[in-house]
């Protein structure tokens, strides 16, 4: 087992092409290196209101969801989700009307953002693919994990249990 050393306390871990990428407390995202085992880069997240990020202002914990174009942020505190260009190491877009607090890439490569029972499709820059789907027929008040399915759609936990949303679901508006 190998022990990576990171400038700060994790809250969430995505792994894509671009590397290991990890979203600290403190308002940073570390990208780690698997072959070297070390922190390789380090990105600033903006806080809520665009000045520096602090500890005891800024956003609590989002999740983190790696593409092969992006590292997407969440930051349910300012209902944004913020993506990163990994080429770049920094932050190049920021979806304020994307609130998710769960983030999960299908199978399609879509990202999905999950707020209370609202899915919302991300795509490979700053547009919001939508739908923007309030998922009413779950019969409850709130999505709390996701995962993608093998064929293109979602698991859905729910304090009323696991969802099985297919793709063709997904893509309705």
């Amino acid at each position: 087992m190998q022990v990576i050393r990171l400038p700060g306390y994790p809250q969430a871990v995505g792994i894509g092409p671009s590397g290991v990428w990890v979203r600290g407390a403190e308002g940073s995202v570390w990208r780690v290196e698997p072959a070297s085992n070390r922190v390789v880069a380090t990105v600033r997240l903006p806080s809520s209101n665009g000045q520096s990020y602090r500890v005891d202002t800024g956003d609590p914990g989002g999740d983190i969801a790696v593409t092969n174009n992006g590292v997407w942020v969440s930051n349910p505190g300012s209902a944004t989700v913020r993506r990163i260009d990994p080429r770049r190491n920094q932050v190049t877009d920021d979806l304020g009307e994307a609130d998710g607090s769960d983030l999960t890439v299908a199978a399609d490569g879509v990202v999905w953002a999950t707020s209370d029972t609202r899915l919302l499709g991300l795509g490979g820059g700053s547009e919001v693919l939508g739908p923007r789907r309030n998922l009413h027929e779950l019969d409850t008040d709130r999505i709390t994990a996701t995962a993608a399915a093998r064929d293109g759609g979602l698991w859905l936990g729910t304090p009323q249990g696991l969802f099985h949303i297919n793709r063709n679901l997904l893509r309705e508006g």
